[in-house]
């Protein structure tokens, strides 16, 4: 909903968040720590097959959680195109439209 996303100024209170961020004393990545925090009570939430994360730093997820997954997101360091990524099974299908070449995010 833009018109409330405008209403709330949204954009300007990340916009001011960020900026008292610049040494990252608040939080370490990007937008959405801010966005969590101005719209928590304001979303609809999904349901967890929308994106299932975690996927480079955690085993554990079922194989059922996997098999509904409608996103996989490698959050972590373990991404599946490095030698010591995790869920390279999952991730081969779809690396055919991503960069080849790469070893540990290095081109080789």
């Amino acid at each position: 909903d833009m018109r409330a996303w405008e209403a709330s100024n949204v954009t300007g209170l990340v916009d001011a968040w960020a900026r008292r961020n610049t040494g990252r004393e608040l939080w370490r990545h990007g937008s959405q720590p801010p966005l969590l925090l101005l719209l928590h009570d304001r979303v609809r939430w999904l349901d967890e097959a929308w994106n299932v994360d975690g996927l480079g730093h955690f085993k554990n997820h079922t194989a059922e959680a996997l098999a509904n997954a409608k996103i996989l997101h490698w959050t972590g360091p373990l991404k599946p195109w490095a030698s010591n990524g995790l869920h390279k099974d999952l991730w081969e299908p779809f690396s055919v439209h991503c960069w080849k070449g790469l070893e540990d995010g290095v081109p080789t």
